[in-house]
């Protein structure tokens, strides 16, 4: 048979869980801090996209997904934000584990597996060998003084790493 369908996490419902995470004991912590959101809408965006759809089910192998699979090769960020991740990761664990009525024993392993994970993460964004190919043409278009935000000159280094003109 055919796995099930993933359901469809709207911008406004990815925005309603991070004002929900900002508005808990969990989130209020992080409720001005915006590195501490992005990296909430990031864990939303990877459960919604990438695993089944279901932002608040966090396990120990999805944490694992997340720090050693998906954030070092997809996310274009200084270390700085990286470094955020055992910090903030437990909070929103702790957040949706307690919105899904998980048992307490159950989010505390989960939440373990941030501080298993941060070292090996922390080391993965070190090498761009590992950075995905979107990774690697953002890093050389920031590097080169390209931002994703004005398309003419975006456009132009598109044209000039398609011609091998560009440096990576």
């Amino acid at each position: 048979g055919e796995p099930p369908a993933r359901p469809e996490l709207s911008t406004e419902d990815r925005d309603a869980l991070v004002q929900a995470f900002r508005a808990s004991d969990d989130g209020k912590p992080f409720a001005t801090d915006q590195d501490a959101l992005d990296l909430v809408s990031l864990a939303i965006d990877f459960c919604a996209d990438y695993v089944d759809g279901r932002p608040l089910r966090w396990s120990p192998v999805v944490v694992e997904l997340f720090m050693a699979g998906w954030l070092p090769p997809k996310v274009l960020a200084d270390r700085s934000l990286f470094e955020r991740v055992p910090d903030v990761l437990p909070a929103w664990i702790r957040h949706a584990g307690r919105v899904r009525g998980i048992p307490a024993d159950a989010i505390e392993a989960t939440v373990a597996a941030v501080g298993d994970l941060t070292e090996s993460m922390l080391a993965a964004i070190e090498g761009e060998e590992s950075f995905s190919p979107a990774k690697q043409f953002m890093a050389a278009a920031t590097e080169a003084g390209v931002g994703p935000s004005d398309p003419g000159e975006l456009e132009r280094f598109v044209s000039d790493w398609n011609a091998g003109r560009a440096s990576a």
